[in-house]
């Protein structure tokens, strides 16, 4: 009551007459307060079914680490929206019912109320243009709708004086507005601000939530993660706060596709039943705890003179239905990933181009991790869904956000920032060409074929020619970069003694493999076509009695991609399959 008596006496809201005596407003909606603030909010979801506010995007951290100094002031206006006033035409859409001295009367709201899905664009656009007033003076600020940050104004002695500079040049502009600030803000320029729940520290470089919003955050979520229902409410304020740790955790928003899911299919009022899926997300946000074995202190500084020494960096990758490739070009260096689709990412599963192009981003950065670290990261793809969920940071397929999740939990890890970029397969040469290889260079020895040949003649020591997908060994060589593997063109690898090779070439490459390994030291054993070769002759002179694997059109000997099912699937051999056993000679 004292919350509302006040709403009257600084003019947010007007009083009509006697509820039995004059007909109600146009729309009369149920008021809440939150009691922390205090804070007046409607429900306005009837008035919202006719309103929508246009997509925007206010600036963040990561936009303020671009310019911020050694100083910083921030301000956050007073009681924000009741410096917005609503047309008179536009007050009958406010209506509330209270009583007031013992009689029921009819209020209206003159100003912007929370809980309309208009209000905060207004916020925004009012606000952002204070924001470009003061640019115009080339004083470096943001504004995150009410909450200002200032950093130095140019031409002063000091870093320090320039801060002050700013900050004042703000409160005079606010004065003339008639914007008031709270005591929330910090007018003293500082090196260690506190700006939208996160401690800054300038000097170091460095960002991490306030032990205040750490505690706060952990505290709700023990409260219900371990049980089997939640209020509606206190999911909905939870997933809010999940929302603004996004700020500075990238990805952030991909650990809360389950609670968004969740409370549009809940009702207001209802307890909400935590699922295992749910309970596993909220699980993830654990991280904030200091204690947690994936503990999120915070983030680095990836400030623009970080990317300016490395802004050559590019990563570029692409999927088709069976390939994935990946290029990093770093400091005019080019380095090529590639390998195969997952099995349960081919399209004979289900699985769409989107997903697959999602993980060949994964499998890019897993693989260039260590020349990722502490960089801003332009990444270029050519599926524009992928390219939209990243800007998004989540979506609402189940596998691509299962995806992105790991992507946000790596770059978290190494600290990288990634810049997304859309361009057309048609540009991206590199890595579209290598997801264009000829599907037969995919081809890989049935199971059974090859524990037959592990029993006669392993166990192996390495794949010399495989990927992270179809590799038969723990230790194997690829084409190209991908996961795991210990070096890439085993043409130019020189194998110890000690190995015990194991190798299914490419048909096309057949003659140069078997020419590269017949002068190395080591044993071997090769699956190669029967093909009137001069290689076949070179094997046959070292292994007379070589093992027949699968005769020519029987499909129990190699596997490869199928246009038809879309899978890994049997494949009618197109020659007699042979496997030779060359021992090692002594130098």
């Amino acid at each position: 009551m004292m919350l509302w008596r006040q709403t009257l006496c600084q003019g947010p809201a007007s009083s009509w007459v006697h509820a039995r005596l004059t007909p109600p407003p146009f729309l009369v909606y149920p008021i809440g307060v939150e009691p922390t603030k205090p804070r007046r909010i409607g429900d306005a979801r009837y008035l919202n079914s006719f309103t929508k506010a246009p997509l925007h995007h206010p600036e963040t951290l990561r936009h303020l680490t671009r310019w911020i100094g050694q100083f910083m002031s921030v301000a956050d206006i007073k009681s924000c929206y009741y410096n917005f006033r609503l047309h008179p035409a536009s007050w009958k859409y406010f209506g509330i019912r209270w009583k007031r001295h013992g009689t029921w009367c009819w209020f209206l709201s003159t100003v912007l109320i929370f809980g309309w899905n208009v209000a905060a664009y207004v916020c925004f656009i009012m606000t952002g243009a204070i924001v470009a007033r003061l640019r115009a003076y080339s004083i470096p600020c943001m504004v995150f709708y009410d909450d200002f940050a200032m950093g130095h104004l140019a031409g002063r002695r000091s870093p320090l004086q320039g801060a002050q500079s700013a900050v004042y040049v703000l409160l005079a502009l606010g004065d003339t507005l008639g914007l008031y600030f709270g005591r929330k803000s910090q007018i003293v320029p500082t090196s260690s601000p506190i700006y939208l729940g996160f401690q800054l520290y300038l000097c170091e470089r460095h960002l991490e939530p306030t032990d205040t919003k750490r505690e706060s955050f952990l505290t709700l979520l023990n409260s219900f993660v371990g049980a089997a229902q939640v209020p509606f409410s206190t999911l909905e304020r939870f997933t809010g706060k999940c929302a603004h740790l996004s700020f500075a955790l990238q990805g952030g928003l991909a650990f809360t596709r389950q609670q968004y899911a969740t409370l549009a299919k809940g009702q207001r009022g209802s307890p909400i039943q935590i699922t295992a899926v749910l309970r596993h997300e909220l699980q993830e946000w654990l991280m904030v705890d200091k204690h947690s074995p994936d503990h999120w202190a915070g983030a680095e500084w990836l400030s623009p003179e970080h990317v300016s020494v490395h802004i050559t960096t590019r990563l570029e990758t692409d999927a088709n239905n069976h390939r994935l490739g990946g290029t990093l070009i770093a400091n005019g260096m080019t380095t090529l990933m590639g390998e195969e689709v997952p099995d349960h990412l081919l399209p004979g599963e289900g699985v769409s181009i989107n997903v697959r192009e999602a993980y060949a981003l994964f499998a890019a950065i897993c693989q260039f991790a260590p020349h990722l670290m502490n960089k801003w990261v332009d990444v270029w793809l050519d599926s524009m869904v992928v390219v939209t969920c990243l800007e998004h940071g989540s979506s609402k397929q189940p596998l691509i956000n299962d995806i992105l999740i790991l992507v946000w939990r790596l770059t978290r890890r190494i600290n990288c920032k990634l810049v997304v970029h859309h361009f057309s397969s048609e540009s991206n040469a590199t890595a579209d060409g290598i997801t264009r290889e000829d599907p037969r260079n995919d081809f890989r020895l049935a199971d059974d074929c090859f524990q037959l040949l592990a029993r006669l003649h392993g166990p192996f020591s390495l794949d010399a020619m495989a990927s992270s997908t179809n590799t038969k060994c723990t230790r194997f060589y690829s084409r190209y970069e991908c996961k795991g593997s210990l070096a890439q063109n085993t043409l130019s690898m020189t194998l110890n003694k000690a190995e015990n090779a194991y190798v299914f070439p490419p048909f096309a490459m057949v003659s140069a493999v078997v020419q590269h390994l017949l002068r190395q030291l080591c044993a071997f054993t090769i699956v190669v076509p029967e093909l009137p070769e001069i290689w076949w002759v070179q094997l046959r002179q070292r292994d007379p009695n070589p093992l027949l694997l699968g005769a020519k059109g029987s499909n129990n000997t190699i596997l490869g991609y199928s246009s038809k099912t879309t899978k890994i699937s049997p494949i009618l051999n197109p020659h007699n399959i042979w496997a030779f056993r060359i021992e090692a000679e002594n130098e």
